[in-house]
């Protein structure tokens, strides 16, 4: 039978419970690799239904060897840009996420192109 003095489990804590816990640490969750890490807000829209917006953060691990899947910070023509990268039978191509046509894919070609980075992490502005 349900007791009104019984806690329910939903929620936040009430601050006072907290008094004796450690604070958390960005630095100490987010970042694997302090020296490689770079924060890079976003301008534009990366592809329509990514998941990035204007005004959002991504953390960047440049340390993070990127493997098919990531989502990485590319150089293409002196630009950066975020692409998946993504395997093509043999082959590593970065493409725009969220679009599967082979239109929107780079071969990856060191001489031209430049994975700059991992993005680890996005952080969002609330908007009220």
């Amino acid at each position: 039978m349900y007791s009104q003095s019984s806690p329910t489990p939903s929620g936040f804590p009430s601050p006072a419970e907290g008094m004796g816990e450690p604070c958390i640490d960005l630095n100490r969750e987010l970042i694997r690799h302090p020296q490689a890490t770079f924060l890079m807000r976003i301008r534009t829209v990366p592809s329509e239904g990514c998941g990035f917006s204007p005004g959002d953060v991504v953390l960047i691990d440049r340390a993070t060897v990127a493997s098919a899947g990531h989502l990485v910070v590319a150089v293409i023509d002196e630009e950066f840009v975020i692409r998946r990268l993504v395997r093509q039978g043999q082959q590593l191509v970065l493409q725009v996420p969220n679009d599967s046509s082979r239109s929107a894919t780079h071969r990856i070609d060191p001489s031209a192109i430049e994975i700059w980075g991992v993005i680890t992490h996005l952080i969002r502005p609330c908007t009220h």
